[in-house]
């Protein structure tokens, strides 16, 4: 009996000692393979949509931003734009029409672009003649190696908005004292006024500028109409020093 319970318990520990061993080796196997992920590359891709805005005059400044959160570092080879075609078949099977490397724009850095561990690099958007950034349906960063990184892009209706700027009024107004310029323009779905006078009567050599930042349509007419009909007027005739 003795001899039965002592070949019992050790088959018991054998089994208890070989389940514990098969459960380190899993658990090393799952910390290497999490090491290993850790070791490779990484790019996470966004891209940005914004205007430089300088007296009145708006210009695009539209990017891809890469962030490295991979051990490894990534050297750009390309971006490739994917585009979507004009013909109805083509834009129908537009994922087809990408595989025969039709409608795709690759566009290569002007220099190297290594991009190492917790770093971050821009890339500025640009369109050959032709094309237009609205007709960009997804972004690609292609490697050295061969791996293609996708970009988080907006959708058709985020990104017109997002990209489209119009000059919506340009008007000048002066006398022998004065002169006073106002532009009006949207950019990226926000609307802009820009007003600029010389401060000191027939001084015409230095001028003063207001920058206004209105939310929408209707702000903007009614400021736009404020400053019209309003406030330029009496800056002509010298009954007001600033535009406000």
């Amino acid at each position: 009996m003795e001899a039965d319970s002592l070949t019992q318990t050790l088959a018991i520990w054998g089994a208890i000692t070989g389940t514990i061993g098969t459960v380190a080796g899993i658990a090393n196997l799952i910390l290497r393979m999490k090491q290993h992920k850790k070791d490779q590359p990484k790019l996470v891709c966004s891209s940005d949509f914004s205007f430089e805005h300088s007296s009145g005059s708006v210009r695009p400044q539209h990017r891809l931003i890469l962030r490295s959160v991979g051990k490894r570092p990534v050297t750009v080879d390309h971006v490739r734009y994917f585009m979507r075609p004009k013909d109805f078949w083509q834009a129908l099977f537009k994922k087809r029409t990408w595989a025969k490397k039709r409608w795709i724009y690759d566009d290569k850095p002007r220099a190297s672009m290594q991009i190492t561990e917790g770093r971050k690099e821009e890339i500025r958007i640009s369109m050959p003649n032709g094309l237009t950034i609205p007709e960009i349906v997804k972004v690609e960063i292609h490697d050295q190696e061969g791996q293609a990184w996708k970009v988080k892009w907006p959708t058709a209706k985020t990104l017109a908005k997002e990209v489209h700027h119009e000059q919506l009024h340009e008007s000048e107004e002066s006398n022998d004292d004065r002169v006073c310029k106002v532009s009006g323009y949207t950019a990226g779905g926000k609307y802009y006024i820009y007003a600029h006078w010389n401060p000191t009567p027939r001084s015409k050599n230095s001028f003063q500028g207001r920058f206004f930042h209105l939310k929408n349509t209707k702000e903007y007419q009614a400021k736009l109409h404020e400053i019209l009909e309003i406030q330029q007027p009496k800056i002509l005739s010298c009954e007001l020093d600033e535009i406000a």
